[in-house]
């Protein structure tokens, strides 16, 4: 198991500063602890062949977390709004383009809030299905010899922050959805959202190992 760092918790200026972002990455190697870097940078699109190079240098492998766009822009793969969810489908893209700029092999996703599915919660995982299936589309077509996993991260959706796909049963619904694209599509298993949920720890990883390739711990 490789072992990574979540970067703009402790350097939150990295989100929008390159020098920032850089002097994440030098910290991150000086520790010698780590092979992986999380991160989220919205800077200008030119920047991410920078970053890529400076990562490749250190050694550290990089992965996109696009999701505090996705959450703070109230956008949702889900979204029973077809303009919402065609522009979170959008901004998921560019930053799959940016994943291949920098060599980022893995791109972090979540859904939207617990309301938008309503009272219709096989719905709304028919709509955040369909659009992983356009996003792994897209990926594949980048044209190298690999193409970025989109891997889910699931919260809680009986507290802060409210997420339509939490509990278990929601994403074993949404994995029965999309069985066929697993290796192109992935599941992020964060130890405390499982805590926030009330649930097991080891039933949650058991139900979804086939899916786990990413742990927060």
């Amino acid at each position: 198991m490789k072992k990574g760092l979540v970067s703009s918790p402790f350097y939150p200026d990295s989100r929008e500063d390159l020098g920032a972002l850089l002097f994440s990455f030098e910290k991150l190697a000086e520790s010698g602890m780590y092979d992986v870097l999380e991160f989220y940078y919205e800077g200008d699109a030119s920047d991410y062949e920078v970053i890529g190079q400076k990562l490749a240098d250190l050694g550290i492998e990089p992965v996109l977390h696009p999701g505090f766009a996705i959450k703070r822009d109230l956008l949702d793969l889900g979204s029973a709004d077809l303009q919402n969810r065609n522009e979170a489908i959008h901004l998921c893209c560019k930053f799959i383009d940016y994943c291949y700029a920098c060599g980022a092999k893995k791109m972090l996703v979540l859904s939207g809030p617990k309301t938008a599915a309503g009272n219709d919660l096989d719905s709304y995982l028919d709509r955040f299905a369909d659009s992983l299936r356009q996003l792994c589309l897209y990926a594949a077509s980048g044209g190298e010899s690999w193409q970025p996993e989109i891997t889910l991260e699931f919260f809680n959706d009986t507290g802060e922050p409210y997420l339509a796909i939490g509990n278990l049963d929601t994403v074993l619904k949404l994995t029965d959805r999309i069985d066929d694209l697993n290796g192109q599509f992935g599941i992020t298993y964060d130890t405390s959202h499982v805590i926030q949920l009330g649930g097991n720890l080891n039933e949650y990883f058991n139900s979804l190992k086939k899916y786990i390739r990413h742990i927060h711990f």
